[in-house]
């Protein structure tokens, strides 16, 4: 089993990279970090990769990222996914905190990049109406909740939080109450995904 600690950055498609990065930026307070004409990468203003942006059709997740143990060998990690029967290479350069990932999917197709060491953005002291610490959740809508379950805990190590009836799950992979949410549908898909603030105060 690999043990994830966190949850890194989520990668979203648009076909209005221009648009979601001011609603991102502007509305929402992440500051860039990286842009090019079809990539866009958002951070908190502490440093925390939280969005990347990429050109392509609406409400399609591309990729997840999750940080496991700091210094942790990913050769290792690349082993260990191939004994549990992945195919799993390492990727560099993915972003600009992360110089190096294990890339692999999860049972419904979604890449997902493990990285073991991260490097804070420079912090942004300009005011924002938001203070977003990081990226708190994702959720998925997915034809088989039970199989999802099963392979965030027994190959990353995550634990079920919290069941609404049988088709809707909170999971985690540290003190927070919750990094994924799953929900059974007839149509896979990004659900929504979340931010973490300071406190309800913020946001009222």
């Amino acid at each position: 089993m690999i043990k994830v600690k966190r949850l890194g950055h989520a990668t979203i498609a648009t076909p209005d990279i221009e648009g979601q990065t001011e609603y991102y930026g502007c509305v929402l307070g992440l500051s860039i970090v990286e842009r090019s004409q079809d990539r866009v990468i958002l951070s908190s203003k502490q440093g925390m990769e939280a969005i990347e942006l990429v050109r392509g059709e609406p409400n399609d997740l591309k990729r997840l990222s999750f940080q496991i143990a700091p210094g942790t060998d990913l050769g290792d990690v690349v082993k260990e996914l191939g004994r549990m029967g992945f195919k799993a290479e390492r990727r560099k350069d993915v972003s600009p905190g992360i110089a190096e990932a294990v890339t692999f999917e999860d049972p419904k197709g979604t890449p997902l990049e493990l990285f073991a060491e991260y490097k804070f953005a420079r912090r942004d002291s300009s005011p924002a109406a938001f203070n977003i610490l990081k990226l708190g959740h994702g959720a998925y809508r997915v034809l088989d909740v039970q199989q999802v379950v099963k392979f965030y805990c027994d190959v990353l190590g995550f634990r079920v939080a919290d069941w609404r009836g049988d088709f809707f799950v909170f999971m985690r992979c540290n003190s927070d109450h919750h990094s994924l949410n799953f929900i059974m549908d007839e149509k896979p898909q990004l659900h929504h995904i979340a931010f973490e603030m300071i406190d309800w105060a913020e946001i009222h």
